[in-house]
This record gives C-alpha cells, structure tokens and sequence, in this order.
C-alpha cells in the first residue's frame, strides 16, 4: 500500500512551507506580511494583540504571534527601500508606485482608473496615522503615484479598504537562494521520488 508514503510526502512538504507564507513580501531581510489580509480591523483591534508592536495571537484568522505591528518610521522605511518619495507627494509617470504594488496587494480598487494601498499605522501614543499609496492608472504610459499620511483617525475606526502592516526578520530559506515555489516544486519532486519508489527483491 501507498498510504504511508503518502502521508510522509504531505508532512515533507508541510515542513519546507510552514514557516513562510505564499504571499509575503521579503525585502531587506524582513518578511511582510500583505496588509490586504488584515483590512477590517480598528487600531485598537490590532493593539490589543501587539501592544506596544509586539504581536502574540490571531488577527483576521492569521496568527501574527512573533511579528511586529510596524509603525510610521518601520512603514516609511520599507516605501523608501522602493523609492517612494517622502509623504505628500504626487508624481507623474511615476516607477515607484507600480513597482510597490507589484509586491502589495492593494486593500481596495476603483477599476480600472485606481489602486489604492492604505494602512493604520501604529504611532506614537494617541496618534494614529492612516497611511494611503494610491497607484492611479490613468493611460498606457500615465502612472501617477499619490502618496499621504493623514493624521486624525480613530482608534476604533474599522475601514474594508485600509489595513495593518506586519513584518519579522526572514526565516532562512532550507536551500539559500531558493524560493517559496522553488521548496515546493522540490517537495513534491521528492514526494513522486517516494510513492513511486519499488524495493528491489532478490531471489537469494
């Protein structure tokens, strides 16, 4: 029979993949969490599992335990490692909007003329910064990026379009250089290897 062979292939590839996740970002070392599945959450959802940044529990149905609720300095750092101006900014034609959302998914969509990427920070005590990135799309060749910061927003404001930023250092990867798909592929290339795997008998 087949069945333990199986299981041990399923359990193989639950180790190669259990400590990332298919959709994070990995930059500079650190591993982002995408804000997109953490929308619908009030800044005092957030804070009572990650007080003081610190995260230990769910959110969303995620567990966020050992990450860092990212603040305004940790959020402004990850944007400059793209290029993205300093906050108030809005440029033509720009690069550095397209390419952050090559990577981020957008917490909301206006299509087919806006992309939008917004976030509730956690700032310093009693501040609570909502942080937009909008990528419009405005022609073939006409990319403009709007990005703000806006203070003033209520710690129990829950918004469908804005969500949490969550980062930690980067787990090492088993193989160094090989990536998310590439630890699968090679999972389930040993998993085939196993099931199809026929002892030899010998006659002596």
């Amino acid at each position: 029979m087949k069945i333990r062979p199986i299981l041990i292939c399923i359990l193989l590839t639950m180790i190669f993949v259990e400590d990332s996740f298919a959709g994070s970002v990995i930059r500079n070392g650190l591993e982002y969490l995408q804000p997109a599945d953490f929308t619908n959450l009030s800044w005092n959802d957030v804070n009572a599992v990650c007080p003081g940044g610190v995260c230990d529990g769910m959110l969303n149905g995620v567990d966020v335990t050992g990450y860092t609720w990212a603040n305004t300095d940790e959020y402004l750092s990850l944007t400059s490692s793209y290029g993205v101006p300093l906050p108030d900014t809005k440029e033509m034609n720009s690069t550095w909007a397209p390419r952050f959302l090559a990577d981020f998914n957008p917490t909301y969509t206006f299509p087919p003329t806006l992309e939008g990427f917004a976030l509730i920070v956690r700032g310093p005590p009693g501040c609570y910064l909502g942080v937009i990135l909008c990528f419009h799309v405005l022609g073939i060749n006409d990319d403009t990026g709007d990005f703000h910061l806006v203070g003033g927003i209520s710690p129990n404001n829950r918004d469908t379009g804005s969500g949490h930023l969550f980062f930690r250092t980067a787990p090492p990867l088993p193989i160094p250089g090989l990536s998310f798909t590439g630890l699968v592929l090679l999972a389930l290339g040993l998993c085939l290897i196993m099931v199809g795997y026929r002892p030899i008998k010998s006659d002596i």
